[in-house]
This record gives C-alpha cells, sequence and structure tokens, in this order.
C-alpha cells in the first residue's frame, strides 16, 4: 500500500528526533520475510511515534534501498519514497541525458527548470555532470518539493503548475507528465492520458525550449503529422534503452524540440534518433533517421535467412530505424514488416542466434527438429505471429534432455506465412 507522505513528516526527517529514527530503522533488515518483526521492534522502541512517522520512514528506509540500485549511491540519503523512486528516471538514462543537455553549450547565462521536479533526479545529475547553469524546479506536490529540496540544495524550487511557465521563455524546461497513478501504477493509453496531457503540455511549450519525457510507444507518425491537435510538429523524438543489467529494456522516449535541435552541429536535425546505453549511461549504440542513414536504409533487402538471426534492441525497433540499423550493419530482412534480421556476421557487442534449421511452422515439424537436436532448454521468440511461447512450448518440446545444449525456437513471420528458425542459445558478438 502507498503510504501518504507530507511536507511536516519530510521536516520531521530532518529533526533531531526523525535522524535518530531513520538511523535505528536502517540498522534493521526490511525484506519480505522480516517486514513485519522489523515493524514491530520499531514500535517497541518507539512506542510514541505516530502512525504516519512509523510508517513514512520504513518507506523511506525501503525506499534508499531501491534507490540506491536504481538512481546511484548518491542517493543513500536522501529523502524520497518508494512511489518517487518507481517513477523516477533511472541514474544511467538522468546521466546521459544531463551530458547531452549540456553538450549543446549552455551556459552560466543559461538556466534550466525541471517543472515536473519531483524529487530533484534530473537537477542532481545536472548537477553531477557539471552544470553551470542556474538550475530550478517545480511541482504541485508540497511533500515532493521538501524532498527535493533537501536533495537537491544548489537548485531553487518552487509550488508551481507546469502549464502555467512563470519562468523566463528563453529557460530550458524539462517536463515529464505522469504516466502512473499515484500508487505507481502504469495508466499511459495514449498523449492524452498523462497527467497532464501530451497534447496540453505542447500547446503551453510551443514557443519555448524544451525536453518532454514520455512512453516509447506512442505513433511517432501522427505526431509528426498533426502535434496531436497542435499542428505538425518540429523536433526530435529519442527512444532510450539500457542494456545489460537489472534496469535494461526500453527505458523512454524523450522529445526534444526544436530550440534545443537547433543548438546541434548537425546540418540537417534528424526526427528520430535511438539510443542504447550500459548500465553506467555510456552510449553503447546510436542511429539516427540523418540523411546519409536514410538513404542506406533504401538499399537494404529481404532474403532468404542467413547462418545468423538477430532482434535489433527494442529502441531501434520502437524507433523505427531497423533499416538504418541494418544498412549500418551489413544485415538484410527476411520480411520489411518484422523487425528480425539476418546476415552472416554478428556486429560486435551485439547478441545474435546462429541458424541451425529453418522449418515450417508446424507442430511435428519442429517436434522431428527437436528431437534431431535435443535441448536442456528452449527459449521461444516471435514477432509477427499471434502464438503464446508457453503454449508452443509445451506442444513441441520433448523431456528436456540434460547436458545438451540450450537452443532458441524463433518464430516469425515471413510473407503470408509463420516460419520458424530452430537456432543455437544467444551468443553477442
Amino acid at each position: 500500500m502507498a503510504v501518504e507522505l507530507s511536507p511536516e513528516l519530510v521536516a520531521w526527517w530532518a529533526s533531531p528526533a526523525g535522524q535518530a529514527v531513520i538511523a535505528t530503522a536502517s540498522t534493521l533488515s526490511w525484506t519480505p520475510a522480516d517486514n513485519l518483526n522489523s515493524t514491530a521492534h520499531l514500535r517497541r522502541l518507539y512506542p510514541d511515534l505516530s502512525p504516519e512517522l512509523l510508517s513514512g520512514t520504513i518507506d523511506l528506509i525501503q525506499a534508499r534501498h531501491r534507490a540506491v540500485e536504481k538512481l546511484g549511491p548518491e542517493t543513500a540519503q536522501w529523502f524520497l519514497s518508494l512511489a518517487a523512486v518507481q517513477q523516477a528516471t533511472p541514474r544511467a538514462v538522468a546521466h546521459y541525458r544531463a551530458q547531452r543537455l549540456l553538450s549543446l553549450g549552455l551556459g552560466e547565462s543559461d538556466s534550466i527548470h525541471d517543472a515536473t521536479c519531483s524529487i530533484g533526479t534530473e537537477l542532481a545529475a545536472l548537477r553531477t555532470a557539471g552544470a553551470t547553469s542556474e538550475l530550478s524546479g517545480s511541482d504541485t506536490d508540497l511533500a515532493r518539493l521538501a524532498m527535493a529540496r533537501h536533495n537537491v540544495p544548489i537548485a531553487t524550487f518552487t509550488t508551481a503548475d507546469c502549464l502555467m511557465p512563470y519562468w523566463g521563455e528563453d529557460t530550458v524546461t524539462l517536463l515529464d507528465p505522469a504516466r502512473r497513478t499515484a500508487t505507481g501504477q502504469r495508466r499511459y493509453r495514449g498523449p492524452d492520458s498523462t497527467m497532464p496531457s501530451l497534447t496540453s503540455v505542447l500547446e503551453a511549450y510551443r514557443h519555448r525550449p524544451y525536453l518532454v519525457k514520455c512512453a516509447p510507444g506512442i505513433d511517432w507518425g501522427e505526431l509528426f503529422a498533426d502535434g496531436w491537435g497542435t499542428g505538425p510538429w518540429q523536433g526530435e523524438v529519442e527512444i532510450i534503452s539500457i542494456t545489460g543489467s537489472r534496469e535494461g529494456g526500453v527505458k523512454e522516449a524523450a522529445l526534444w524540440s526544436s530550440p534545443l535541435c537547433g543548438r546541434t552541429h548537425s546540418v540537417v536535425p534528424v526526427k528520430r534518433r535511438a539510443t542504447v546505453l550500459s548500465p553506467e549511461g555510456n552510449v553503447v549504440d546510436q542511429i539516427a533517421d540523418d540523411p546519409v542513414s536514410t538513404a542506406a536504409a533504401a538499399d537494404v533487402k529481404e532474403d532468404e535467412v542467413g547462418s545468423i538471426l538477430i532482434e535489433p534492441d527494442g529502441a531501434i525497433v520502437r524507433a523505427g530505424l531497423v533499416r538504418q540499423w541494418a544498412a549500418r550493419c551489413g544485415l538484410w530482412q527476411l520480411d520489411n514488416r518484422i523487425a528480425h534480421l539476418t546476415g552472416d556476421l554478428a556486429p560486435a557487442g551485439v547478441p545474435y542466434y546462429p541458424v541451425i534449421e529453418q522449418l515450417r511452422y508446424r507442430s511435428a515439424e519442429l517436434k522431428k527438429a527437436l528431437r534431431r537436436h535435443p535441448t536442456s532448454s528452449l527459449e521461444i521468440l516471435v514477432r509477427g505471429v499471434d502464438v503464446d511461447p508457453t503454449a508452443v512450448r509445451r506442444a513441441v518440446l520433448p523431456k528436456p534432455v540434460a547436458g545438451a545444449p540450450a537452443r532458441t525456437l524463433v518464430i516469425s513471420r515471413v510473407g503470408t506465412s509463420a516460419v520458424a528458425f530452430l537456432c543455437g542459445a544467444r551468443l553477442v558478438g
């Protein structure tokens, strides 16, 4: 259950009495198995503690453990809540975005304002990255503003509605319309389902430099066509993912407004970019729809399967840049509507599956293939075919063979038919 936090609770945390309780609570174990015992122990030690102070402090300690994992070790002494940590941008993404913002040449004469600042994560990342600009933030949640003031004391914070900017029109504004409820439940169902709606945000900041964080699964074609009712949108969509960690996968999209894109050294601004980050926030891979990449994409062929299969990173798929990436990597497509790529040589550092055999998608054929090529475990990947991988595994996998190699079954739409590729286990180029 989500804990309701108040500015008074945050102020108590900062008091000597609050610090003493926090210090004691920090020595206890808050795993699911130990949670009840630790709560009872804390009640015995502090019998006069109100339910709000007790539950709020427990939430703080649990949130700090999660924050160190997701947001970095510097958050170990922050004031925060589990809901705020769940909603916050992972450290790798915040670190990368801060570096990119600073690369635009923002100096002391510029200012950056986070209009949905929450607990201050983005502003802290900017300061860590070396920002010399004036940093400020605002929010309508008074408790989170109180936390942000503690977490990022070098910034100034104010209570304000992000749709009513009071700061200068030249200030670079960061925005993150809520895609979750107060309890952390996802609720994104389109541009008008965020709080506030993306449509109203783009209208309010039409003539300002801004960066808006949003869900990666948006219909970008619609955005560039009519801006969800605000007119054709001018700017860049960047889809960001993290690879190789618990926090991995596609994380979010960022809408870079045309005034910010105009600060780059690129002669022709791009509309779409996919960025793959390491868990530390370093760029592992990046592709955009620049003229050279787009021209090369036109020459990507459709052909028979090669010796390997590759599914591009989710950021590349969501950004609609599969063909651009295939052209750069010397790969080709099985079908131009499907993200699976094939070739004979995997790009360095990219996961791939060595192809053993191509089959018709028929249960009998798959069973025979798995008898010819026994396996101890079977991973199943599906693209463009409406099947349940769990049901497929039950239907086609004979009894796993101890000691046999792990294998992968890739089921993909090719033309009008479903095709299966029996492959080896995932390798990395």
